[in-house]
């Protein structure tokens, strides 16, 4: 029923529920746990892009100030936060509105 009033079936339930997972598990060990500066600083070199000198937190804003375009990933916003707020039973703030 729950899944109803969101207008999710169980899959994307599934999904995002492992994605919710993973992105609180990379957060806790933290970037330097998977040498992302390096492979970061790497990646933006090869494309052009200015590497960045930062690391944990900052490596992070430096990565969400860019689009996920020049990383090379397709990524639809409004997607996204409609399925993030369809996961957090937070779907119904909008549609109430």
């Amino acid at each position: 029923m729950w899944l109803c009033r969101q207008g999710m079936i169980f899959s994307e339930f599934e999904d995002g529920i492992y994605r919710e997972a993973l992105c609180a598990w990379l957060c806790e060990v933290g970037s330097e746990h998977f040498g992302v500066g390096s492979y970061v600083a790497d990646w933006a070199s090869r494309r052009g892009l200015a590497p960045p000198k930062k690391t944990g937190l900052e490596l992070w804003e430096w990565l969400a100030d860019h689009e996920p375009s020049a990383f090379g990933y397709r990524c639809d916003v409004s997607v996204e936060l409609l399925q993030y707020l369809q996961l957090t039973d937070r779907l119904s703030l909008l549609v109430d509105s």
